[in-house]
């Protein structure tokens, strides 16, 4: 009897401080939650005609990526790469498609260079906008994407 009631009472406890935790995750779940709702949602800016771009800075090489948003949810992938060590140059030119749903972009070029590829080049991208400037959070990488005719400035 004694051993019955042991164990229910550390069932009980440990069932007690399960709930505990879950209304510590539901708490943070909620902030969370509200702090996405005062995000803006930015459905009204056009992508199309637009150019973004990252560096990427490596010890052997240096990459430039662009992404070109052109009509009919279509997209231009170029990436630059420079050779440090043999000052060589090359580029890759991809081809592809977006979806967008709100602030989420989805990119994947699946044709290099006008022939298929089996393994697209994807990007998982945030539209976002900072004092004056809009640019392309990557989600993966944490890459930020900063629009093109910000240069010219």
């Amino acid at each position: 009897m004694r051993k019955i009631l042991v164990s229910a009472f550390i069932l009980f406890s440990f069932c007690l401080f399960s709930a505990q935790n879950f209304k510590l995750i539901n708490k943070i779940l909620d902030k969370l939650e509200t702090n996405n709702k005062s995000q803006k949602e930015y459905d009204n800016y056009n992508l199309e005609g637009k150019k973004f771009f990252v560096l990427v800075d490596a010890p052997d090489h240096s990459e430039r990526h662009i992404i070109e948003f052109l009509a009919d949810n279509k997209v231009q992938i170029i990436e630059l790469i420079d050779d440090k060590k043999m000052g060589d140059n090359f580029s890759n030119i991809f081809n592809g498609d977006i979806l967008r749903k709100h602030n989420s972009i989805s990119v994947r070029g699946d044709i290099l260079e006008g022939k298929k590829i089996p393994i697209p080049k994807v990007y998982n991208l945030l539209l976002n906008y900072y004092k004056g400037y809009w640019y392309l959070l990557d989600i993966n990488t944490g890459e930020k994407w900063l629009e093109t005719h910000y240069l010219e400035k």
